[in-house]
């Protein structure tokens, strides 16, 4: 049987399907022709990268022959504090210091010890109370500040002006300026939210402690009673069994906060 031969309308369709076909043939023989190309390139930038590689290693290999560290150094951000942390740094009588954060403000914090340190008289018996010439504030700012040492360089203790304020008849005493010192009445009402947060502790059980502010009577200092409540009358400030606890102002960052 005889082929028939294509007539004029399938010969053109033929004619366009070979032209179609030949432009696909160069599309893809110029697509292959620049993916060589841009192969050559990466090439060309992978030997340009580790070039630069070796001669970055050759000089760190220098500078560190010059005792010179060149890796870079983590980042160490600034631990957020707040009001009721708890920091630890220090150590008296065999046991590690803990202390309660009171106030924040900027890098500046003022820490109270979260237990009792012992138990000390305010001034001797017979001499004016005055926390000025206090032989306990004598002994916070001599003998436990050692404590501290080796911990936190005294510079970053951070002096305050410390006032007293006096009830009548009785005048302000003068303000002092101590790394280490007691409260106030007003700062354990300021920085403490109620009673049970200000009960001080010591060997386990709650305790009285000074305060630095004198009592109403004569020869007498205000004190934190074992219930937490302020006691504006005062002991008298010869009591050896009043507990002490510590505060300051510290840089955080001188402890690694």
């Amino acid at each position: 049987m005889a082929l028939e031969e294509p007539n004029e309308a399938e010969n053109v369709e033929i004619a366009l399907i070979k032209e179609q076909m030949a432009k696909t043939h160069e599309l893809a023989s110029g697509m292959q022709h620049l993916i060589r190309e841009m192969q050559d390139q990466l090439t060309v930038i992978w030997e340009q990268v580790f070039g630069m590689q070796e001669q970055i290693n050759g000089i760190q290999g220098s500078i560190s022959g010059l005792g010179v560290k060149t890796e870079a150094e983590p980042l160490n951000m600034p631990r957020k504090v707040l009001p009721g942390d708890i920091v630890t740094f220090g150590d008296y009588n065999g046991r590690t210091l803990d202390w309660r954060v009171l106030s924040v403000r900027g890098r500046l914090a003022l820490l109270i010890s979260d237990r009792c340190i012992g138990k000390r008289p305010f001034h001797e018996e017979g001499e004016k109370s005055a926390w000025v010439s206090s032989p306990l504030r004598q002994w916070l700012n001599t003998e436990f500040i050692t404590h501290l040492e080796g911990v936190i360089e005294p510079a970053k203790i951070k002096n305050k002006a410390q006032k007293v304020k006096g009830y009548e008849p009785f005048e302000d005493e003068p303000d002092t300026e101590d790394l280490v010192f007691l409260l106030s009445l007003d700062e354990v009402e300021e920085y403490f939210e109620d009673d049970a947060s200000r009960v001080g502790v010591y060997r386990g059980q709650p305790e009285w402690w000074w305060l630095r502010t004198p009592g109403v009577l004569e020869n007498t200092q205000a004190f934190v009673h074992v219930d937490g409540k302020p006691v504006y009358l005062g002991a008298l400030a010869s009591e050896p069994m009043c507990c002490v606890r510590p505060a300051l102002w510290v840089d955080l960052g001188a402890i690694g906060l």
